[in-house]
């Protein structure tokens, strides 16, 4: 048993900011983003996205996924013969944010932060969020000896705390 620092892998309405498809887990990939994107399709609320903006990282942009090598990604139209996982589920159209331009997908960066004020935060084994920027906001914790004393949630107690905040707190808010 070790101690990891969980990731979340959601996808955002941005009509109504609704979070959907949420999965946490230790480490993201394509996988786990196909997996997300089926769960959110599926959801009571979900449905087929006509159009999908995603991240630049390599796993939203694998060939998997969008039916083109990330050297031919700067084309953004589909011949006949292109087809990722993105359009063999109904994605009529991607768009991708640029490198280092988190300006171009807002809402989620802002909802991540809300995540980290208002939930992560709050947990007993919180040491700060990944960024260099951040680093006045790290806490000293001896994560080591916590998970020896059982004081670490395991995945599925973070996931029930995370759904039962998601769904009661952040939906719920105006």
């Amino acid at each position: 048993v070790k101690a990891i620092k969980p990731k979340l892998v959601a996808w955002i309405d941005t009509r109504t900011r609704c979070i959907m498809g949420d999965v946490i887990c230790e480490n993201p990939n394509s996988q786990v983003l196909k997996e997300s994107l089926v769960k959110m399709i599926y959801s009571p609320v979900g449905g087929v996205p006509k159009h999908l903006h995603i991240d630049n990282g390599k796993d939203y942009t694998s060939k998997t996924n969008l039916g083109q090598d990330r050297k031919e990604r700067a084309m953004l139209e589909f011949d006949s013969e292109t087809k990722g996982f993105y359009r063999s589920i109904g994605i009529e159209e991607w768009s991708r944010s640029l490198p280092y331009q988190p300006w171009g997908k807002g809402q989620v960066e802002r909802f991540f932060g809300t995540v980290c004020s208002r939930f992560t935060k709050w947990m007993a084994s919180y040491t700060g969020t990944l960024t260099g920027s951040k680093t006045a906001g790290k806490r000293q914790k001896d994560i080591k000896t916590m998970l020896e004393r059982g004081e670490l949630l395991t995945m599925e107690e973070f996931f029930d705390l995370w759904t039962k905040w998601k769904n009661e707190k952040y939906h719920e808010k105006e």
